[in-house]
């Protein structure tokens, strides 16, 4: 590729274990730890720290910079790496604590851990100590919003540990204390973030227990104040709304504020969500499933094999029932529709369910159809090689034709002596036709496919546009991407360039156009071999004298073309823009040097 795909590093912090919680670390990731302050060396080794601009806040003094948080380092002195003393750099360069700890680490995003001798010590941003214990093995982990600190005294091993839940604000106020593994703070979804809700999930030290399988431990729930809510709980998991308590012999559903919805509660091993705003809710109970609405109303009686997801207009899906027979139940009038014959399409998606028809494939014939659950007729019969679901409808594939059907089973569109077919992206879908008895010279950048055992030879996948009516747009390509801002990037040749809604070579301030415009509103241009950066008015901003500029990249939605090969070999490729970060753009020189240039101050 003519310029390079770079992602941003962003640092994941991994705190939870499996089958638990969101922990407020991982609700603050994005705030609290992606990549911030950082460590760079001169020629002596010696290091300083630096922001997300490269400039240096430090002298170049130190032995070693570690990450600790985006607004916090951690810096070390001494020439013996195995005892370094360790003190922490804060945004504006300044030290928060003296370079004189065994160790430091955070405990959260505004409180730091520092071990001095006998001593594990707990700090806030401006450095006052909060709380100092004599027992070097033990870890502090804040929670503010709760005003909350959970102090494990670990051992070895784990199990004989222990906690104590203390006052953040008066550490020597002790709520809990107690034996535990591990504990942590509850939280919720909240749009696209968390919020911490005030109780705490401990984990108290392995014990046996009937119907605990080895790899689970029981659960205690404690409010801020250490009162135990809820005991022998294997799995805590919070949803929308709802926290679901997973107990021994029953599940236990309840509000944000842990208080237990009776009608879900107490009575059922499982309880899970489903349906346009949670409407309804799975339950099973002694191998049987069934379907309640939060008041405790049956819909679906719990009398079934196997479990039940809904799937959109009223109707719900029997799966995974003994013997592999999957059935509808449609809504109260109608009957059941058993699916012995037939798999259900993993392309069904329960948003698009509500809507259209379901795609059902024949296990023999391995043909694909329409089918209405609720009517339990065809829409369209099983003779299609493909179906995939788009918000348009539905892309079809038979013999050497492609095209759409609408939600009624119709052919709205026709594309003949075409295999592949994509979605519309602007009004312009993508197009794909096989050339038998290609070889890798003539076609050096196309995707070659090689039939089973080498007998029937090899061909080249080609790529064109038609627009709405079926009609050609553009000449074929080795591999294209869709249209996104009125272009679309194709690649023949190996050379990588955009096209406008003509099919033809799209330049820009009398540059070619090698990318598309990202949300900044620039996009990177080529003049000859090498690369810059211009606007939508064609303004350049990065003259063109770079090797290469870093780019990142995403899929758009109903990207995949249906084909009779792996989807992963026909889809469409990526929408790629330029990486821009902090008003910064990592670019490579002539000499091959990697260097960040600062883009001027541009109107959107």
């Amino acid at each position: 590729m003519f310029f390079s795909r770079f992602s941003w590093l962003f640092l994941a912090v991994a705190l939870l274990a499996s089958n638990s919680i969101l922990t407020p670390f991982q609700a603050q990731a994005q705030q609290c730890y992606t990549l911030g302050l950082q460590g760079k060396h001169d020629a002596e080794r010696r290091y300083a720290v630096v922001n997300e601009q490269g400039q240096a806040l430090t002298p170049y003094q130190y032995a070693a910079v570690v990450f600790l948080t985006r607004d916090l380092v951690r810096v070390a002195e001494g020439t013996d790496h195995r005892n370094l003393k360790w003190g922490v750099v804060g945004r504006q360069g300044k030290l928060i604590l003296p370079v004189a700890y065994d160790e430091v680490s955070s405990a959260s995003c505004e409180h730091i851990m520092a071990r001095q001798g006998p001593a594990t010590l707990l700090y806030n941003l401006q450095g006052r100590e909060l709380l100092r214990d004599s027992i070097v093995n033990v870890h502090f982990t804040a929670f503010p919003a709760v005003d909350r600190l959970i102090v494990h005294y670990r051992k070895t091993p784990p199990s004989r540990g222990r906690i104590k839940l203390v006052g953040l604000q008066d550490p020597g106020k002790v709520y809990y204390t107690g034996p535990a593994q591990q504990a942590q703070a509850i939280a919720y979804p909240l749009g696209k973030g968390y919020r911490l809700l005030p109780f705490f999930e401990v984990v108290p030290p392995a014990r046996p227990a009937e119907g605990v399988r080895p790899e689970q431990s029981l659960r205690l729930v404690l409010d801020r104040n250490g009162r135990v809510l809820f005991d022998s709980i294997t799995v805590v998991n919070a949803g929308p709304k709802l926290i679901y308590l997973w107990g021994l012999r029953y599940t236990i559903v309840t509000d944000t504020l842990l208080r237990p919805i009776s009608s879900l509660s107490y009575r059922y091993q499982h309880v899970q969500a489903m349906g346009p705003h949670n409407r309804w809710f799975a339950v099973s109970r002694q191998g049987k499933s069934g379907v309640i609405d939060r008041d405790g109303k049956v819909i679906v009686p719990l009398i079934h094999e196997g479990s039940i997801r809904y799937t959109g207009r009223g109707t719900f899906l029997i799966y995974g029932a003994q013997g592999g027979v999957e059935r509808f139940l449609p809504p109260a009038g109608h009957p059941a529709i058993e699916l012995r014959d037939y798999y259900l399409s993993g392309h069904n998606s329960d948003t698009l369910l509500a809507q259209q028809p379901l795609i059902l494939k024949h296990k023999k014939t391995g043909k694909h159809g329409l089918l209405d659950p609720r009517t339990g007729r065809w829409v369209a019969p099983l003779r299609y090689q493909m179906l995939a679901q788009t918000r348009e409808g539905y892309i079809f594939f038979q013999g050497d034709s492609a095209g759409y059907l609408d939600r009624q089973g119709g052919v709205r569109l026709l594309v003949p002596d075409f295999e592949l077919l994509s979605p519309f992206h602007e009004g312009y879908a993508a197009c794909g036709k096989r050339v038998s008895g290609a070889s890798r010279g003539q076609y050096p950048s196309a995707q070659i496919t090689y039939s089973v055992g080498g007998a029937g030879g090899s061909s080249a996948t080609q790529y064109a546009f038609i627009d709405a009516n079926g009609k050609r747009i553009s000449d074929y390509f080795d591999w294209v991407g869709p249209f996104q801002g009125g272009y679309a990037s194709v690649r023949k040749n190996h050379e990588a360039y955009m096209i406008d809604t003509k099919g033809k070579p799209a330049s820009v301030g009398g540059y070619v156009l090698v990318s598309y415009f990202g949300p900044e509103g620039l996009a990177v241009v080529r003049q000859g071999r090498l690369f810059g950066l211009v606007n939508r008015e064609g303004k350049l901003l990065v003259p063109t004298e770079y090797k290469s500029i870093a780019t990142v990249g995403s899929y758009p939605g109903d990207h995949h073309f249906v084909s009779r090969v792996r989807s992963d070999e026909n889809s469409l490729d990526e929408v790629m823009i330029p990486a821009v970060r902090d008003n910064l753009l990592r670019v490579t020189d002539r000499e091959d040097k990697a260097i960040q240039v600062p883009l001027p101050e541009v109107k959107k």
